[in-house]
């Protein structure tokens, strides 16, 4: 069968897994690029401007999450009992307080 394959020509060539190029089964000898290593090739120097997108992202991702702790803690406890809370609920106005206001009263 290897006789066969030399006779064609096609021994010791080897498809790379990682660049799709056709290479001698030793490495040393490149037989045909392939157009995913030209792409490979040309997006080499994205790849520090992604490394830093994704840092990036990461930090806002942690700042997020230790905001999120903090709301859930502060709607976990309980509501302060007072002044605080009576002071949240409007005060009902009285007739002569509206007109003094220059709003016509209700009734």
């Amino acid at each position: 069968m290897a006789r066969k394959a030399n006779a064609e020509g096609q021994a010791g060539r080897i498809v790379c897994p990682a660049c799709q190029c056709v290479v001698s089964s030793d490495g040393k000898t490149l037989h045909k690029k392939s157009d995913y290593f030209d792409g490979l090739i040309e997006n080499e120097d994205s790849l520090p401007k992604l490394g830093k997108e994704i840092d990036r992202l990461e930090n806002t991702i942690a700042k997020l999450k230790v905001d999120l702790q903090a709301e859930k803690q502060k709607a976990a406890s309980p509501p302060a009992k007072g002044r605080e809370n009576v002071d949240s609920v409007p005060q009902k106005e009285s007739g002569a307080s509206a007109v003094k206001a220059g709003r016509k009263p209700w009734w």
